[in-house]
């Protein structure tokens, strides 16, 4: 059945390539004669807002410039950086302090209040699933998760997602890839499935837990609002002007390089359905979620503190050291020669990274990686391949300082290590990673 779907889809694309849609769009709506110069000023006024952060304005005005030429794939490949842009901004500015999480004992009272208003998606691999999981949990590999989207309740349908790993960190990244593509109802379970299993030891008298639950249940489902990001109906209510679309189809399937596709030629004879617009953003952003997780190597894109010395005291400038925390935190300390944009407001401040073609890694810095996650998925969306997570974070930094001493000791002394600069005793805590 998948691959007649594949095919039905297959000859839909080339239907649509030769076959304009009704109410075509024509260029004489705009302007009779488009000069080259009109379309470079359009891209440049695209430019100057993309840099300046006002991602809405240049998507709003390489919409415009495909009007006037619409076939021309720079502009394209611009509106899709943009996109990417734009939700990823949203998802980082309305990041709620919780950052999505739900602690164990959060989880063991939203559970007594019923189990039928979650579902569990534990995201580890087969053989971890198989050793231990919490009851009732959905197991997918989170590589491959975007393969298996309609198994997943849609927001509409109140039941909040909650993303199992081992500790967290695989977590993170499906997080905010299922969140900009529309999953408002999606949380990670705090630290991870290790950290339930220590939480389910430790409980010694379940009365109380259950009378702690009942005032903690009003918290949680006042958190568990979801909030949707800009232009974007949810993921279920896929809103095209004729529902038979094949695109439609391609989207649910998770299909979404087809669905790209199928969109495009759509939009290159009929520019003006603002809906149409809607789906391809989405087909756009599932193209990109799709391809950073199932790309995922199993380092999972983090730099030890090791290789990170190693490099540094061969005198090796490889990386550009950026720092997420907030400004207290920095102030507190740091590692030498880093820079500090607090994560989220980074995609306002990507004049400040290193080009896309430059041979600079951007190795990103928090407390303890956690925070550094969303921003490496979305910036590795946007293209930057060149982008680590230090793993473990400036905490595991700072650890590898206090075992220097029996380290000189060992080997020869060892010169030039960039000392923090000041006491880090304070700001955010966050879980460590131990492997997840």
């Amino acid at each position: 059945m998948a691959r007649n779907l594949g095919n039905f889809l297959t000859l839909a694309l080339m239907f649509l390539v030769v076959l304009p849609c009704q109410d075509s769009w024509s260029t004489s709506q705009v302007t009779a004669n488009p000069t080259r110069s009109d379309i470079s000023n359009l891209i440049l006024k695209a430019d100057q807002s993309f840099v300046s952060g006002k991602f809405e304005d240049s998507q709003q005005t390489l919409r415009d410039a495909l009007k006037l030429s619409p076939y021309n794939k720079m502009i394209w490949s611009r509106y899709k950086q943009t996109v990417l842009a734009r939700v990823g901004n949203d998802y980082l500015v309305t990041m709620p302090e919780n950052r999505y999480r739900l602690s164990p004992a959060d989880l063991v009272c939203a559970l007594s209040g019923g189990a039928k208003n979650y579902y569990l998606l534990d995201v580890r691999e087969k053989k971890e699933f198989a050793t231990g999981h919490i009851q009732g949990s959905a197991n997918i590999p989170f590589r491959e998760v975007f393969n298996h989207l309609d198994q997943l309740p849609q927001p509409e349908s109140k039941r909040t997602i909650v993303i199992i790993c081992q500790t967290q960190h695989r977590a993170n990244h499906v997080l905010v890839a299922l969140r900009e593509l529309g999953y408002s109802n999606t949380r990670t379970l705090r630290n991870g499935y290790s950290n339930y299993k220590s939480y389910m030891t430790s409980r010694k008298n379940d009365i109380s837990v259950q009378s702690a639950c009942a005032s903690q249940n009003k918290e949680i489902t006042k958190t568990n609002k979801t909030t949707q990001l800009t232009g974007l109906p949810a993921p279920g209510k896929i809103s095209i002007t004729a529902a038979d679309l094949p695109s439609s189809q391609a989207l649910l399937a998770g299909n979404f390089q087809l669905a790209v596709d199928l969109l495009q030629n759509i939009l290159k004879e009929n520019n003006i359905d603002t809906r149409l617009w809607q789906q391809y953003d989405r087909a756009l952003l599932g193209q990109a979620g799709a391809q950073y997780l199932r790309s995922m190597p199993d380092s999972r894109l983090r730099l030890t503190v090791d290789d990170f010395i190693s490099h540094y005291l061969t005198g090796d400038k490889r990386y550009c050291l950026l720092d997420v925390r907030s400004p207290a935190e920095f102030a507190q300390g740091h590692i030498a020669d880093s820079i500090n944009i607090p994560f989220r407001t980074l995609l306002q401040h990507l004049d400040k990274l290193p080009p896309k073609d430059s041979s600079k890694t951007v190795l990103l810095i928090c407390r303890s990686q956690h925070r550094s996650i969303h921003n490496l998925v979305i910036l590795r969306e946007l293209g930057y391949t060149r982008v680590l997570n230090l793993k473990g974070g400036y905490n595991a930094y700072l650890k590898w300082l206090k075992k220097l001493p029996s380290i000189i000791e060992q080997s020869s002394p060892v010169y030039g290590i960039p000392e923090p600069t000041a006491n880090p005793d304070s700001g955010e805590e966050e879980e460590e990673d131990f492997g997840c």
